[in-house]
């Protein structure tokens, strides 16, 4: 499945839940919901935060910095005319269980994903886990491109 997301749709409507109502019709996905809503969500809010907005975590590092950073969220979000985010994901049958395939990419300027990431237990900020939790619960992640790209790939084990 394919999606683009314009200005107008992003501002518009959230994704995410649309998307795991899609995944939950697929066999073996509906008890992985949780762990498939984390990766959507983080990936699609780094794509539109990060990506199309230009905004900067290092804001969230306080309570104060979460209110600025939503305010400048929501008003970039609201000037935003140009770009989109795409989304594609395959699914397929493995031999034991199955295998998705998620490639969220959008039209920004990217970043420099080859900085190592911030391990999960050492990082007690509000900002910079997203890319360190995707890695936890995926199997692989891969950047493309001017890093405005990212694929995942969640392997879904058989219920034992």
């Amino acid at each position: 499945m394919e999606l683009s997301l314009s200005p107008d749709a992003v501002r518009a409507v959230d994704p995410v839940p649309e998307l795991l109502q899609i995944l939950n019709q697929v066999p073996g996905l509906p008890q992985h919901k949780e762990r498939l809503f984390t990766i959507l969500a983080e990936l699609m809010t780094n794509a539109i935060d990060h990506g199309l907005l230009g905004l900067d975590s290092s804001l969230k590092h306080s309570p104060e910095g979460f209110d600025a950073y939503y305010r400048e969220r929501d008003a970039r979000l609201a000037e935003l005319r140009d770009g989109q985010v795409r989304i594609a994901l395959t699914h397929v049958p493995l031999h034991r269980g199955s295998q998705l395939t998620i490639r969220i990419e959008d039209s920004g300027p990217g970043f420099d994903f080859t900085r190592p990431n911030t391990d999960l237990a050492m990082n007690d900020t509000g900002a910079g886990r997203g890319i360190a939790l995707i890695s936890s619960l995926c199997q692989k992640i891969n950047f493309h491109g001017k890093g405005n790209c990212v694929e995942v790939v969640y392997v879904l084990e058989p219920a034992a």
